[in-house]
């Protein structure tokens, strides 16, 4: 079942109505990368010449991540939120850099199969499962660090002037 499918049996299961801004909605998802903002899918739909107020589209998004299309995911240092499409496979592993706000899913035909082994020994009837695991690349770590021994250089050759 596609995307747009979903969409109508959640309206339709909420007694919600099918507009045409959340169909549009989710036909520009697939333009996004999989870890987007609200003013990213504004900009994608302007570029698609679809007219939608950004308020309408801050209110469905809260909708499609309802509908199972969506995750809002924290907010990344700027405090806007961040939303993954939700894929239609079993099972989907993302790995999430906190500092670098970089979003990696991990393909591992083995790692899917033991989650969802977990999810039928414990009685679980999974309709789509999203693990995230947050934490710090090492790659930034030593970016930050980086630039802190550059301040503290600078910071060492004024004091000592």
């Amino acid at each position: 079942m596609n995307e747009v499918e979903i969409l109508k049996r959640y309206l339709h299961r909420e007694k919600m109505c099918i507009t045409y801004e959340r169909l549009e909605m989710v036909r520009t998802l697939a333009d996004l990368e999989e870890t987007f903002t609200a003013d990213e899918l504004c900009e994608k739909l302007g570029e698609r010449g679809v007219k939608i107020v950004n308020s309408t589209v801050y209110r469905n998004l809260k909708i499609l991540c309802s509908a199972g299309l969506l995750e809002m995911v924290k907010t990344s240092g700027d405090g806007k939120s961040k939303f993954v499409k939700v894929s239609q496979e079993p099972v989907v592993c993302h790995l999430t850099c906190r500092r670098g706000n970089k979003d990696r899913i991990i393909k591992n035909g083995d790692l899917k199969e033991l989650i969802i082994d977990i999810c039928r020994e414990n009685g679980f009837e999974d309709y789509g499962i999203v693990v995230r695991i947050e934490g710090i690349r090492k790659r930034c770590i030593f970016e930050t660090n980086k630039g802190g021994m550059e301040i503290a250089e600078k910071l060492k050759g004024i004091l000592t002037k």
